[in-house]
């Protein structure tokens, strides 16, 4: 049975990714896909991923506009800054969930909402400081 639960998991997780990715490339605009994938998160180990995926979205993001000559260095260093806040908080939503996927026990499902809450609010300081860097960057 927990051979069924984790598979089923899995796959309806790769599912959500592969949505995911195809809703922001073919929205051209990850917002839409982004609001699509926490929509369509219903257990606690789904907004996790999405929560996880939606990070490495935004630091990608952060690295492309770093990398641009035109970039201004104090732009570099507010989004250098945001994900040194928010990575503690990611560590532990990825060490929770990769806990919950092992055992998937209650007392890791409460861990890992816990966790989620916690990322919630450092993913959103991260999108505040991504908006403000948009709006810095030609």
């Amino acid at each position: 049975m927990k051979i069924n639960k984790t598979q089923n998991s899995l796959t309806h997780l790769w599912m959500l990714l592969v949505l995911f990715c195809t809703m922001s490339v073919m929205a051209g605009c990850t917002t839409t896909g982004t609001q699509w994938a926490y929509s369509e998160a219903k257990t606690v180990d789904e907004r996790a991923y999405v929560m996880l995926e939606h990070y490495a979205a935004l630091v990608k993001e952060a690295a492309d506009l770093a990398g641009k000559p035109n970039t201004p260095p104090e732009v570099i260093e507010a989004m250098k800054k945001a994900d040194a806040i928010a990575m503690p908080a990611i560590r532990r939503l990825r060490d929770m969930r990769d806990a919950w996927l092992s055992s998937g026990n209650e007392e890791n499902t409460e861990a890992l909402q816990a966790a989620v809450d916690d990322a919630i609010a450092v993913i959103a300081s991260m999108i505040r400081t991504m908006e403000q860097v948009r709006g810095k960057t030609p």
